[in-house]
């Protein structure tokens, strides 16, 4: 699409939403949850847009189940999330006038946050909005904290508490 998107494979929904709850339940259903592609802005990685690919396996009752959580997850962020149905091969026109609809679609105005601005703090070092992270060991195990959604390039961190 001539370098206006910057195309992710298999993307954690965890690496792109978060519960503004802090439920570790609503939590756990985010990160078990993937999108097949996410297009993002090339300069700032900033998501615009979701693709699905839906093969046979998502008429089941629980692939449905799953289709709306993920659905509705989109839809509240104002974040399009296309659907596209699994084969053998695509036309790319087919899969541009699908993603550039999605794309008009889409509210000309900045969607409201799932947690306000001013509740998120900001990383030290890139000066984007951190993300809720779960420490597995160490001294911080089972503890949330904020982590910069740059990780792995940026390790900075905050404690839950700790706001802007």
């Amino acid at each position: 699409m001539n370098g206006r998107f910057a195309i992710m494979t298999k993307v954690s929904m965890a690496d792109v939403f978060f519960s503004p709850t802090r439920d570790p339940g609503a939590r756990n259903r985010i990160s078990q949850k993937h999108v097949d592609f996410l297009f993002c802005d090339p300069q700032t990685l900033k998501p615009m847009l979701g693709v699905e690919l839906d093969d046979s396996s998502h008429q089941r009752s629980d692939r449905v189940e799953r289709d709306a959580f993920v659905d509705a997850v989109f839809a509240s962020t104002g974040l399009p999330l296309v659907h596209l149905s699994a084969r053998p091969s695509y036309a790319s026109a087919e899969i541009v006038a699908a993603v550039e609809d999605a794309i008009r679609a889409r509210p000309s105005h900045e969607p409201t946050p799932a947690v306000p601005r001013g509740d998120v703090p900001l990383c030290p070092n890139c000066g984007v909005p951190m993300v809720v992270r779960a420490a597995g060991r160490g001294s911080r195990a089972a503890r949330d904290f904020y982590g910069c959604i740059n990780f792995p390039r940026c390790r900075a961190t905050r404690p839950l508490d700790e706001t802007e």
